[in-house]
């Protein structure tokens, strides 16, 4: 089977453009590709169509036959001069057309190609090259490889056969297939493999082809394994192949090989990152300068390869410029090892790599989703360069970039997979004081979250003695913050209260306000878990929410939101609290946090629990618990758990009660774990509780297993459907035609309704508007009348007959 004979499947527009181009009298043409993408067989069929089979035949110049470089050029221009002679006015159809088939291991010919335009008016040249001649008269037309399904393929058989047919890549693989192996049966399985296959080629025609005359052997999915092993069964040994065709690696060698020392240097860089990397990232590389003592561009030399396809830019949410190494080409380079970075580039390439994560972990305010951008981006490059310093025993740099990527662990959600990566940095040891500092608090950071804080507490405090050493007040101050919640819950209020003053010293010193305004936020906290301390948290909260919203960082304000959403509970101000807590938990999911996101969850369903909306608290405390073992939160999931099981009883679901609440103690138990250990629970009871049965009872009941607790997350879903049902709606008061104190009739219509005992989501689903809208409206109304809160605003609609039915 000669594997560029003439399969043409997704090249229809191709055709059409070149076509077009040449109608249009464009003198030349250059099909531009990487290797195996199809120029050649492309260029023969608008030959074919253009000029007719036989004139095809004479006018095309293939320049891998059997000639020296100056052989072939002097055949290309006698060729010429004779079909010129043949034809002195032009085909019957148009100008002259020929076609040149370059090679890269062939002689260049631009300067020839130049000539014959000057010297022939009448002469269109269409010619397959990896990259432009870059003439004057040039139009360039790149082949692309052909185009790959997003969509997986469909499981009904009329619909599979459609994706088929209308996905060229699959299509062209499932014909070669089908051609070797006609038994082969296409359901959905094995066009999901063939798709794979695909994929992991790049959709270049000619590695499809090839990787589909071993079908006979492999099924999919053993021809997948095989092409992570090695591109050399990517290869076809059928005698009159041209070289360049007869493996993948022939045909890609000559590209690689070509290309000049910058570019190397640039395509190496950019294949040590499966997902590419950024321009800013390559700009630590040594380039070189040109002959002319220039120095080499960058953006110059990554051009080029783009231009060969060999680089590919990749869309960046960061706004800065991504490439990304051809899937083929990192394939060609991992099996050859022809091109590598050396250490000294590696470690370049690590070190701005680990500057620029730093920098992104000190950003703030409305910049901040820039930066967590930025980490998405990154994180797998940032997980492989901290590799590379591990084996290099750069193990301060490695310590760096650990806490640098604590927040995002954090915010993201991965923190067994960061303190699992701690670990591995403690193991490797030789670490200086500095980075076991930075290493201690990033693991009980982590720690704490992943089971509480007293389990985090002697690392968190050794982190603070070994600051103190080191003597870096930045770090000290940052080090006493994370520090303050472990030590509020082993040794209470004051230790906790010590730490985040000296930390809000030594902000105040450095002039750093945003961070000043957290550790403020962080002592409201702390003090809100006392009644008896509940103006001290309201004064820190409300004068930290504001020094943060001035920052323009509505993310970092949402925390001592969600404090004041507390204390308005613990004032018994419900709408207030779930208005307040319903926009953090806006922000906090807008950013991806999904720890503040679980705990603002919690909160909100207390507040359903305390105005007798069980089945709502349920489904917020289900939400935050699946959020909870998603990442691997085993304190955050006795709150979730003990809160479904109260829920869960108020709706007489004693079952689901029941084991909620089995599973919630064995947790705790297993956590050691007798009080509360998270400030943002307002729950914290001065006994532990009691315990009336056994762990082993427990444990049997839920099956033997109680983390992940599944009982729960299979059974509470359906239970919780059938639950929620929306709230009857009440006859709303008619508006008077007269505003009272300047309400409009809405605020009348909303005030009506408050007044009648409906919480701001029963106004939201009754009105058809939005809690939010609700809220502000509430928030007007309350400020023209001069009411405190509902019961002012009740006794003021009942005095001015604004509740339906008086």
């Amino acid at each position: 089977m000669h594997l560029v004979s003439g399969d043409l499947r997704g090249r229809d527009e191709d055709i059409q453009e070149v076509l077009e181009l040449l109608e249009q009298g464009t003198r030349l043409i250059t099909l531009v590709g990487m290797g195996g993408v199809g120029k050649t067989v492309l260029a023969r069929q608008v030959l074919h169509h253009a000029v007719g089979a036989a004139a095809a035949q004479k006018a095309w110049f293939d320049f891998e036959a059997e000639r020296s470089g100056e052989e072939t050029l002097k055949h290309l221009s006698a060729g010429v001069r004779q079909l010129i002679a043949e034809n002195p006015d032009g085909s019957p159809d148009g100008p002259l057309l020929i076609a040149v088939d370059t090679s890269p291991t062939g002689p260049d010919p631009t300067g020839l190609i130049r000539s014959l335009l000057e010297d022939h008016p009448g002469l269109q040249i269409l010619a397959t090259r990896r990259g432009r001649f870059r003439l004057s008269l040039e139009r360039q037309v790149t082949v692309k490889p052909l185009a790959l399904p997003e969509a997986a393929p469909p499981a009904d058989k009329r619909e599979l056969e459609e994706f088929v047919h209308n996905n060229s890549a699959v299509a062209l693989f499932v014909e070669r297939v089908l051609a070797l192996t006609p038994e082969t049966t296409l359901d959905r399985n094995t066009v999901t493999g063939m798709l794979a296959i695909c994929r992991r080629l790049g959709g270049v025609p000619l590695a499809l082809q090839m990787a589909a005359l071993k079908s006979s052997v492999l099924t999919p999915d053993a021809l997948l394994a095989e092409l992570d092993l090695t591109l050399g069964i990517l290869e076809d040994l059928e005698p009159g192949i041209p070289a360049r065709h007869r493996s993948m690696i022939a045909c890609l060698a000559p590209s690689i090989r070509h290309l000049s020392p910058p570019e190397q240097a640039v395509l190496a860089a950019v294949a040590e990152f499966e997902g590419g990397c950024s321009l800013q990232t390559l700009r630590t590389l040594e380039l070189g300068s040109h002959p002319s003592g220039e120095p080499v561009q960058l953006l110059s030399a990554a051009a080029m390869l783009v231009e060969q396809q060999l680089l590919q830019t990749v869309p960046a949410r960061s706004g800065s410029s991504r490439f990304q190494v051809m899937p083929l080409i990192r394939d060609y380079l991992m099996t050859t090892k022809e091109i590598s970075l050396g250490s000294a580039e590696r470690q370049g390439l690590a070190r701005v790599l680990v500057e620029q994560s730093r920098a992104m972990a000190a950003v703030r305010g409305p910049e901040a989703d820039h930066a967590r951008t930025w980490f998405d981006e990154e994180y797998a490059n940032l997980t492989q360069v901290l590799n590379w310093l591990i084996e290099a025993k750069e193990m301060s740099q490695a310590a760096e970039l650990v806490q640098a990527l604590y927040l995002y662990w954090l915010h993201r959600g991965l923190i067994e997979e960061g303190l699992a990566t701690v670990e591995q940095l403690r193991a490797a040891g030789g670490l200086d004081a500095r980075g076991q500092a930075q290493v201690l608090g990033t693991a009980g950071g982590l720690r704490a979250h992943l089971t509480s804080y007293t389990s985090a507490h002697d690392e968190l405090q050794k982190a603070v003695t070994l600051w103190r050493s080191v003597g870096s007040l930045p770090d000290l101050a940052g080090s006493l913050v994370a520090f303050s919640a472990a030590a509020l819950e082993v040794d209470g209020f004051r230790s906790a209260e010590a730490a985040l003053t000296e930390a809000m010293e030594l902000y105040t010193r450095l002039g750093d306000g945003w961070a000043h305004a957290r550790a403020l936020a962080l002592l409201g906290a702390a003090a809100a878990t006392d009644p008896q301390r509940a103006e001290l948290a309201r004064t820190c909260l409300e004068a930290a929410s504001a020094d943060l919203l001035s920052f323009g960082d509505q993310v970092a304000a949402s925390l001592p939101m969600e404090q004041i959403g507390r204390l308005l509970i613990d004032d018994g101000d419900y709408d207030q609290a779930h208005m307040v807590l319903n926009h953090g938990l806006t922000e906090s999911r807008s950013v991806g946090d999904q720890v503040q996101t679980s705990s603002l969850l919690n909160l909100l369903a207390l507040v359903d629990t305390l105005t007798n909306r069980p089945a709502f608290a349920a489904a917020g405390y289900f939400e935050s618990l699946q959020i909870a073992v998603r990442l691997g939160l085993k304190a955050r999931a006795v709150w979730c758990l003990e809160g479904l099981a109260e829920s869960f009883g108020s709706l007489n679901e004693h079952t689901l009660a029941s084991t909620a609440a089995a599973s919630a103690a064995i947790i705790r138990g297993d956590l050691g774990l007798e009080y509360w250990v998270e400030f943002c629970c307002p729950r914290r009871p001065s006994t532990p509780a009691p315990k009336p049965t056994t762990r082993a009872t427990r444990l049997a009941a839920l099956g033997g297993s109680a983390w992940p607790p599944q009982q729960i997350l299979a059974q509470a879903p359906q239970r919780l459907l059938d639950l929620m049902e929306p709230p009857t709606p009440a006859a709303c008061p008619r508006a008077p035609e007269k505003s009272p104190d300047g309400l409009t009739r809405r605020e009348i219509e909303i005030l009506g309704l408050v007044a009648s005992g409906f919480t701001n989501r029963d106004i939201a689903a009754n009105l058809v508007i939005s809690i939010d809208t609700v809220g502000r409206h509430i928030s007007n109304l309350y400020r023209k009348i001069g009411a405190r809160g509902r019961a002012d605003a009740t006794a003021y609609a009942w005095r001015m007959n604004l509740v339906a039915g008086n």
